[in-house]
């Protein structure tokens, strides 16, 4: 082969090369209608001049290079499996465009998660049609999870307050016929008349749910106003919370002891346990039914666990709570996930409740005067009467606010009054 031709051959391989990188270069840029697409943007590929940045690609077009870049290597793979990896495919394409559309907008970011929803964003997916309530395609319904749906993913409410806000917003789409998301002021003044009959702590919890959730439909651009901005929230106005003298407490004690003495059984020993953790270390109800298998260790004098909005707090835990932990414990099977199971989880705030009121009954307290939470007042009522301070009862009760914990002077002040008014000379 003489030298001319190997230098043809030479040029031939790497002209061949150029065109091969080429057409990579193209199937990995998409489809026609996408090269089209930017082509007819020729900014998009050049700079502005001036050494301007590049411009944020097009959410269309992203999809799009999405759609046939991956449909091409499924196919390639086999027709069944494509199928499915084209959908998860467009699905995760979409979750990205709806990303750049929100960000361009200088709006967060939505977020995708897994599951259902996949690459589901609150900002609407590039291609799909975004829900609008002029159209009709957003219902009470789907407007209430989207709702709940921020709140779980954007400010991690606890399970418990999703279920209040889903609640109370049903109850309102009900109460207007499912047009919630569609009330006009008018509406929503006939609406709030209706409460008159409520406590003010609900009702005020109400008007937030509202405002909130009209606020949210707001600035998502599913409504052009707020109507939800004249309900008015009520004075505040905080009652004392119901608590248990020491008296009280120790006949309830007293009736455990002689439950225990005549019967030692599983029911009475776990009864045992969850009372003396909830006056022992002002537990919520919620927190004491979900405590871990081993969250509580004799002789370490304290437990960690995860309360209200997920913050973990140390909660002291006294010798005779140990003990009573540590007999009911030695009938729960090992493997077990909660320290007090039922059934595939643990025990019902419900059942919680009737095992005290019949403990309160059989000591000769009036059910109605016992709760859980009533526990977790006199737990605090009486550290405050033994010389604890407020920022120590805050932390031992998990208060994000001080003002909270504040409500307890008043019931102190309250026995300093009564105690003057019966033992002072001149009290009448």
């Amino acid at each position: 082969m003489g030298p001319a031709r190997q230098q043809r051959r030479r040029a031939g391989d790497a002209r061949a090369f150029r065109n091969l990188g080429r057409r990579r270069q193209r199937r990995a840029s998409g489809t026609a209608a996408a090269r089209r697409a930017r082509r007819a943007r020729p900014d998009a590929r050049r700079g502005l001049g001036g050494g301007a940045h590049r411009p944020r690609p097009d959410p269309g077009v992203q999809q799009l290079d999405a759609r046939a870049r991956i449909g091409r290597s499924t196919r390639q793979r086999g027709r069944g499996r494509g199928a499915r990896g084209v959908g998860a495919a467009v699905r995760l394409a979409r979750g990205a465009a709806c990303t750049f559309r929100r960000d361009r907008r200088g709006v967060r970011p939505g977020r995708a998660r897994a599951g259902g929803a996949a690459a589901r964003c609150r900002g609407g997916h590039a291609g799909v049609t975004r829900p609008d309530l002029s159209d009709g395609s957003l219902t009470d319904g789907g407007a209430i999870a989207l709702y709940l749906d921020m709140l779980a993913a954007e400010q991690g409410a606890a399970k418990n307050t999703l279920l209040a806000y889903g609640r109370d917003l049903r109850l309102a789409s009900e109460d207007l016929s499912g047009q919630l998301a569609r009330a006009a002021p008018a509406d929503l003044a006939r609406l709030v008349a209706g409460w008159s009959g409520l406590a003010r702590a609900t009702v005020a919890r109400k008007g937030s749910v509202l405002r909130r959730f009209f606020a949210f439909l707001a600035a998502e651009g599913h409504r052009a106003d707020d109507p939800a901005q004249l309900i008015e929230a009520p004075a505040p106005a905080r009652p004392l919370p119901k608590t248990l003298a020491e008296g009280d407490v120790a006949r309830l004690f007293a009736v455990l002891s002689e439950r225990l003495a005549a019967d030692a059984s599983p029911a009475n020993l776990r009864l045992s346990a969850l009372v003396e953790l909830l006056y022992g270390s002002g537990l919520r109800a919620t927190e004491l039914v979900s405590l871990p298998r081993h969250a509580v260790r004799t002789g370490q004098g304290h437990a960690i666990l995860t309360g209200k909005g997920g913050k973990q707090r140390l909660v002291p835990v006294g010798g005779a709570a140990e003990r009573a932990v540590a007999a009911h414990a030695a009938n729960v099977a090992p493997g077990e996930r909660y320290l007090f199971p039922s059934g595939a989880s643990h025990l019902s705030r419900v059942r919680l409740f009737q095992l005290l009121k019949g403990l309160a009954a059989e000591a000769g307290i009036p059910p109605a005067r016992i709760s859980p939470h009533v526990l977790r007042h006199a737990f605090a009522t009486h550290l405050l009467e033994g010389g604890a301070d407020l920022r120590t009862l805050q932390t031992l009760l998990g208060h994000a606010d001080i003002a909270t914990t504040q409500i307890y002077t008043h019931v102190q002040s309250k026995a300093l009054v009564d105690l003057v008014n019966t033992r002072h000379p001149l009290a009448d």
